[in-house]
């Protein structure tokens, strides 16, 4: 699909793609269409979706120079900005001390970093729980997935769960990269030998 521009991100939703060119744009790409729809930081265009759902999500510059969250309905074309919850000192990068973050749509459920930790948001009702009251950048989410939230505990390895605090830890699985199976009932881990462990239990699987 010749989307026009330089694709320097994109992600797959429900209802099409949405790309992040080399200049920080973000668009909208359906049935042959491509739309501007916001803009990211171009030093790290990361967006956030869900293949099975139309939301997508990012990271972009409020007026007053705080990072906003913006999110986008792709099958409805609805966006709106949660302007709240960051503060002008936040970074937006994974690696920046402090930074908004945007880490994972799964379903109907946002998860990001923002000034009070790492928090859920369910994107239909607005219900939003923390879930990591201790998550510092953008490396603590590693992936989510049906409810599952596989979560970065440096040096201790991974933990796999619905929080922090009440997480299945895999030790030894040390990576800032990491993804679960359609269902979630496996986890992957970015290793330089392929890792395969079950969601469930933490067994290693061959």
């Amino acid at each position: 699909i010749d989307v026009g521009h330089e694709v320097a991100a994109y992600v797959d939703t429900s209802a099409g793609f949405v790309v992040a060119d080399a200049s920080g744009s973000v668009l909208s790409v359906r049935a042959g269409h491509v739309t501007a729809i916001g803009s990211v930081d171009a030093r790290h265009p990361h967006l956030a979706s869900d293949p099975d759902s139309p939301w997508v999500g990012w990271v972009e510059s409020g007026d007053d120079g705080a990072p906003v969250f913006a999110i986008f309905n792709q099958a409805t074309g609805d966006r709106r900005l949660v302007t709240e919850r960051t503060t002008p000192d936040m970074g937006t990068g994974p690696g920046d001390p402090d930074p908004a973050y945007f880490y994972d749509i799964d379903g109907d459920t946002a998860y990001m970093r923002e000034a009070g930790g790492a928090v859920a948001e369910n994107l239909v009702t607005g219900e939003r729980s923390v879930i990591d009251a201790r998550a510092t950048d953008g490396f603590d989410i590693l992936d989510a997935q049906d409810g599952l939230i596989a979560f970065n505990a440096a040096d201790a390895g991974t933990a796999i769960g619905r929080t922090r605090d009440q997480a299945l830890m895999l030790s030894g699985v040390n990576t800032d990269l990491g993804a679960f199976s359609p269902g979630a009932g496996y986890y992957t881990s970015d290793a330089d030998q392929p890792e395969v462990y079950d969601a469930r239990t933490g067994q290693r699987i061959s």
